[in-house]
């Protein structure tokens, strides 16, 4: 009877000492396909995304966001925790320097996007050139998702190219 008790004191302890993810209840915005979903807050690392900046500047088809009649298009890959293996694609105002990143779309190897936006000035620190996006929303399983990402690292524009890591946090 002793063991009994004492495996089963063990099974309990395992049962209840396990970490939890982070959990926000159920939305109160009216979306039909979040009634009763319990939305998690996961950490997202970016691992690596390198790419090349694409030149010369295209037309800018979201120009109404800036000064600018052009931008520039860049274009990578990367790998990153609940994405893995991604393509990431972001449209860059030509109106400043460096150029203010306007929408950026980080997408899965299954087709999941991730939707972004830079929301902060970037600034230069000891990891390199930093930007901070906000998370605006996806499709597939990031459906609603929000967030935020801190991408630093390598930026040249001169040699067209870019080689980035990132931390942040989404909810989805």
């Amino acid at each position: 009877m002793k063991k009994a008790t004492s495996a089963l004191f063990v099974i309990l302890l395992f049962v209840f000492s396990c970490t939890k993810e982070s959990v926000t209840p159920e939305s109160d915005s009216g979306d039909d396909y979040l009634k009763g979903a319990k939305l998690v807050t996961k950490t997202l690392k970016i691992h690596e995304s390198k790419g090349i900046v694409l030149d010369p500047p295209v037309p800018c088809e979201i120009c109404d966001m800036c000064e600018s009649p052009s931008m520039l298009l860049v274009q990578g890959t990367g790998h990153a925790t609940h994405l893995g293996a991604f393509t990431v694609v972001n449209y860059f105002c030509l109106s400043e320097f460096p150029p203010i990143v306007l929408r950026g779309m980080l997408t899965a190897a299954n087709g999941d996007k991730i939707h972004t936006m830079v929301t902060k000035e970037p600034y230069v620190d000891e990891r390199g050139l930093v930007y901070y996006y906000s998370i605006l929303d996806g499709n597939g399983r990031f459906e609603g998702a929000k967030g935020h990402i801190e991408m630093w690292g390598l930026i040249d524009y001169d040699l067209g190219i870019f080689d980035l890591q990132g931390l942040g946090e989404i909810i989805y």
